[in-house]
C-alpha cells in the first residue's frame, strides 16, 4: 500500500454471500422461511387448503387425460402414485427455483437495509418450498397406502411399503 492509504484507515467489509457464522446464516433463514410460510398463509384457511388441493386437481386431470383419452397410463406400474409423486416434486422444484431467482430482487429493501449474509434470502425461499412440499408428500403416502396392490389391496404391513416402494421407483423394465 502506499503511504496516502494507509493513513485512510481499515478498508470497509462489503456484504458477503456466507457471513462470517454458519450458525447467523441458519438462523436467519429459518426465521425469514418461517415468517414467509406464516405471511404467506395468515388468516387464510383456503389458501393453506388451495396449497393441498392444487397438485390433486393437477393429479385428477392428468390421470382423466393419460389414461382415458390416451390410454397411457396402463403399462405403468401404480401409475396414480407415480404420477401424483412426480407432480408434487415437480411443483417443489419448480416453486423453489423460481422463487429463488427472483427472490434478492423481492427483497431489495432488505438487503439495501440490513448487513447480513446474502445467500440467505434464496435459501429461506427453497425452506419455504420445502415446507410446503411436507404436507404435500402426506397426500403423496396417503395415496401410496390407499391405491393397494395389483389385486386392488390395500397396504397393511410394513414389508409391503418397503416392496411398493421399490416398484414405484424402479426403472420399468427391471
Amino acid at each position: 500500500m502506499s503511504a496516502g492509504a494507509a493513513g485512510l484507515g481499515e478498508p470497509i467489509k462489503g456484504p458477503s454471500a456466507l457471513g462470517d457464522s454458519p450458525q447467523r446464516l441458519w438462523y436467519l433463514t429459518r426465521t425469514l422461511a418461517v415468517s414467509d410460510f406464516k405471511h404467506r398463509f395468515f388468516g387464510s384457511v383456503l389458501g393453506y387448503f388451495w396449497q393441498l388441493m392444487r397438485p390433486l386437481l393437477l393429479f385428477g386431470v392428468l390421470y382423466l387425460v393419460f389414461t382415458q383419452a390416451l390410454k397411457l397410463g396402463e403399462t405403468v406400474d401404480f401409475f396414480p402414485v407415480v404420477l401424483l409423486t412426480s407432480i408434487v416434486l415437480y411443483t417443489f422444484f419448480a416453486e423453489a427455483t423460481s422463487g429463488a431467482v427472483s427472490s434478492v430482487i423481492d427483497r431489495e429493501n432488505l438487503v439495501r437495509k440490513i448487513q447480513f449474509p446474502r445467500l440467505v434470502i434464496p435459501l429461506s425461499t427453497v425452506v419455504t418450498s420445502g415446507l410446503n412440499f411436507g404436507p404435500n408428500t402426506t397426500v403423496v403416502l396417503g395415496f401410496f397406502f390407499a391405491f393397494g396392490d395389483e389385486k386392488g389391496q390395500p397396504l397393511t404391513e410394513p414389508m409391503d411399503l418397503g416392496y411398493r416402494f421399490r416398484r414405484v421407483t424402479d426403472p420399468p423394465g427391471k
